[in-house]
């Protein structure tokens, strides 16, 4: 077992970790289909702005956010008197943190409010739920959109994506300092299975579970307030999954920040 490559598996606690997460995975797809220049890649790229306009359309999600980060400026607030902590670094931090809730209190409505007064954008965010999403079939000024030169099409989509830019930098924030908030620890699995009490006084937010690329096995992770249940199954994409009855060595970091 060599850990030089190892997969992360990551299991939110709360709905907020759980926005937040989808989001982050949304901005990575439209950061890699942006940088490309065909037609279906700048559909890809458009598609997943509209499905983060449509999760940033949820009426508390900003307010969930400011929560959450002036949260985290409380408790680093606390830290800057303690010894041995970098105060230069930490006050970058705090700073950023207070950037940021001062941004989105100051923000009116919601977050991206203003793509959703873009017609085009509305009238393609429509068909999102169909299956095969938007396609020529429905929205035919989607395809004279993909039709346009490729400097074009990404021109209209980077200007279209400030407006997420500080959706995007609190997302950010929030999960580095989470993850950040707690170290690794290696952990074994008595006949492929693991459980550990929590503390339902901490605020849990996330689980991470890392374990080598090499090994045939992936996590099924079920978690409450009280208690964490982790089974190891090897993966059978043709028939049922099978349960994994030898000791599991993996990592475990609980994020509870």
């Amino acid at each position: 077992m060599t850990w030089e490559q190892s997969i992360l598996y990551e299991q939110p606690i709360n709905e907020l970790i759980r926005v937040c997460l989808r989001l982050e995975h949304l901005f990575h797809q439209i950061k890699y289909y942006q940088q490309k220049e065909s037609a279906l890649d700048s559909r890809e790229c458009l598609q997943s702005m509209l499905e983060v306009v449509s999760i940033a359309e949820r009426p508390e999600l900003k307010a969930s956010l400011c929560k959450e980060l002036s949260r985290h400026h409380g408790y680093l607030s606390g830290l800057t008197q303690m010894q041995g902590v970098e105060n230069r670094q930490l006050e970058l931090i705090l700073d950023k943190l207070k950037f940021n809730i001062q941004v989105l209190s100051r923000s009116q409505g919601k977050v991206a409010s203003k793509l959703k007064e873009n017609e085009f954008l509305q009238t393609v965010r429509m068909q999102l739920t169909n299956i095969g999403g938007p396609c020529n079939i429905n929205t035919p000024l989607l395809n004279y959109w993909l039709h346009q030169p490729a400097m074009i099409r990404q021109k209209l989509l980077t200007g279209w994506l400030v407006e997420l830019e500080t959706l995007q930098d609190v997302i950010t924030i929030i999960l580095q300092l989470i993850r950040e908030s707690a170290i690794a620890e290696f952990k074994s699995a008595q006949n492929g299975f693991y459980e550990m009490n929590l503390d339902s006084k901490q605020p849990l937010q996330l689980l991470r579970i890392e374990l080598p690329a090499n090994q045939a096995i992936y996590p099924e992770i079920s978690s409450g307030r009280h208690r964490l249940c982790i089974r190891f199954l090897r993966p059978d994409f043709n028939a049922r999954d099978v349960k994994v009855e030898i000791d599991i060595m993996f990592k475990l970091t609980v994020c509870n920040l």
